[in-house]
């Protein structure tokens, strides 16, 4: 049967039936059209519901229960053609394969490991700073009686200075050892 038979068998104008072509559905025996096999495909992927001319993906065969699948929809407010889902997640794919591309690539880092880098960092200086009191406590002591409250400044400064310099040096010693 040629195309124009077939849009007129099930129809549908010769206009869906070259889109049915193009998308695989329509299986051919050389020239002309397999009406068995064809309509088994359009059966199965196509099944016409009286929603706007609109054509809906097939349940038929699954085993999931309908009212789970309606209250699935009108949940997420998705009612979807097959074609739509399809493009859908095509989409989604796309996306995903480009995460993985540009995180294979070093351009995104994985989150996960970006936040125990973090915690680790701030955990290490929390403790650095910290050790500050009992390392330098008594010579602060030391110096706040002998020296001017300027001066006792300017000393608790280089100490500060001092350490975050010792940090920024162990960071980058660690990151070049990396």
């Amino acid at each position: 049967m040629n195309q124009a038979d077939y849009a007129r068998h099930q129809g549908v104008s010769r206009k869906t039936i070259t889109v049915w072509k193009n998308r695989g559905i329509l299986v051919f025996n050389g020239k002309e059209i397999d009406v068995e096999k064809s309509d088994e495909n359009v059966t199965q992927y196509l099944k016409k519901t009286k929603q706007g001319n609109k054509l809906k993906g097939n349940n038929e065969g699954n085993n999931i229960d309908d009212d789970l699948i309606e209250k699935l929809t009108e949940s997420s407010g998705v009612n979807l053609t097959f074609d739509e889902a399809r493009r859908m997640k095509e989409n989604y794919l796309a996306l995903l394969s480009k995460v993985e591309y540009e995180t294979k690539i070093g351009r995104l880092l994985p989150f996960s490991e970006m936040l125990d880098a973090v915690k680790n960092e701030y955990s290490r200086m929390r403790t650095r700073l910290i050790s500050i009191a009992p390392e330098q406590g008594p010579r602060l002591k030391i110096m706040a009686t002998t020296c001017t409250d300027q001066e006792f400044v300017e000393k608790l400064q280089d100490i500060i200075s001092e350490v975050m310099k010792e940090l920024s040096l162990d960071e980058r010693s660690e990151r070049n050892s990396n």
